[in-house]
């Protein structure tokens, strides 16, 4: 099995997108991660021929929409005072139901959310509003259609689909985050350079800039709150507290020796859109340490911010008995829950059952995990939470 490179320096791709944006503007920011980045994927990851071409695309994508978003705030200073009222973030570790929590909540109408081609391509082509969206859809559908080709089994554990509501991941993978990286390629090295460079509160104001961008372009009569999830919001709570001073936390749980062995079939079955190697053995130990590291983070944020309200949510009671949920939900939202809100959410879990698209089927012992050991890793996590799995 031979390995694929990407054949163009950070330089040489940043060139192109000045290119063929049109837009002259030397984004220093994304200079050094992009060439950390590209380093790490030629050593590490293994790409295929396609999915070299295809990670190109992606970074080509991500480069023409920070210049085309920087644009756009320089000739419309005024995006900088939209506010972002009382967002409501999903701050579950991966695996939980918190996508499902998430597409119940977009449906309702009562939030704002990402669509998946927004988050793909956050900027507007031409800087114009009223310009027309298509070509930015068409994108949007080619590349989830490379990547349901290239990993049919992917939309078993998360389906991107161009019109349904997508993960804050899409809006960070512009920022070059790591965390998110490291799902569609195997760079570890480049994980390690970030996590010694990251700072959580500039991702984070980088989220609240893009939502008023995307505010400014789309959201302007419509409902007010944002709908937000992303896992790595898990245990850093406090620091969006910073940011996002009104904002709300809801946390759905499951039994983690069951969401220890589905998060690494999704890094096994995202890897294999742009690798063919066999990365099994590699993303258990990778999962159930990043696992751990959430929930030990989370943990410390409780315990030192008693003072932050959070919503906990049994993953059993969201996938059997959801109408209580969505009651406490909106109870704890302080929303009044109108009668049209609670049909559409019904209507749309009715539509779209577990295992809709097939069975998503997954073992510890083929990721190189155990029970004993998930729950040794996981006990102060397990000991907490027990009574909502």
């Amino acid at each position: 099995m031979s390995s694929a490179s990407i054949e163009f320096t950070a330089q040489e791709l940043m060139a192109h997108a000045r290119a063929s944006t049109g837009i002259n503007f030397i984004d220093s920011e994304i200079e050094e991660p992009l060439t950390e980045l590209l380093k790490a994927l030629n050593a590490e990851a293994k790409l295929s021929e396609a999915g070299a071409k295809g990670i190109t695309s992606r970074i080509s994508r991500v480069l023409n929409n920070r210049l085309r978003m920087q644009r756009d705030f320089q000739a419309h200073p005024e995006i900088n005072q939209i506010l972002i009222k009382q967002p409501v973030f999903i701050t579950s570790p991966p695996r939980t139901g918190s996508t499902k929590l998430h597409k119940l909540l977009s449906m309702s109408s009562d939030f704002r959310y990402l669509r998946c081609w927004q988050g793909q391509s956050l900027a507007l082509r031409t800087g114009n509003r009223d310009e027309d969206i298509a070509p930015r859809i068409a994108d949007s559908e080619a590349e989830n259609a490379f990547f349901n080709t290239q990993s049919p089994q992917a939309k078993l554990v998360h389906e991107y689909s161009t019109f349904e509501p997508e993960e804050d991941v899409l809006i960070y993978e512009h920022f070059l985050y790591a965390h998110y990286i490291c799902s569609f390629a195997f760079v570890p090295s480049y994980v390690q350079w970030y996590a010694q460079q990251r700072d959580v509160e500039k991702e984070l104001a980088f989220l609240r800039q893009t939502l008023k961008y995307l505010q400014w372009q789309f959201y302007q009569e419509q409902a007010e709150r944002w709908v937000l999830k992303a896992p790595h919001y898990n245990g850093s709570e406090d620091l969006v507290l910073k940011l996002f001073p009104d904002a709300k936390f809801v946390i759905t749980h499951r039994d983690p020796v069951k969401s220890a062995s589905s998060l690494p079939s999704l890094f096994a079955s995202f890897l294999k859109a742009y690798s063919d190697a066999d990365w099994n053995e590699v993303v258990g130990p990778m999962a159930l340490a990043g696992l751990g590291n959430l929930a030990q983070l989370h943990l410390s944020v409780r315990e030192s911010r008693a003072d932050i309200p959070f919503l906990d949510i049994s993953y059993s009671k969201l996938t059997t008995d959801i109408e209580p949920v969505i009651h406490s939900l909106y109870e704890y939202l302080d929303m009044p829950l109108k009668q049209a809100s609670l049909q559409r959410m019904l209507d749309w879990n009715e539509l779209n059952k577990q295992h809709k698209l097939g069975v998503h089927k997954h073992t510890l012992e083929e990721y190189s995990l155990d029970q004993e050991t998930v729950e040794n890793n996981l006990a102060d996590y397990i000991n907490r939470f027990r009574a909502y799995f």
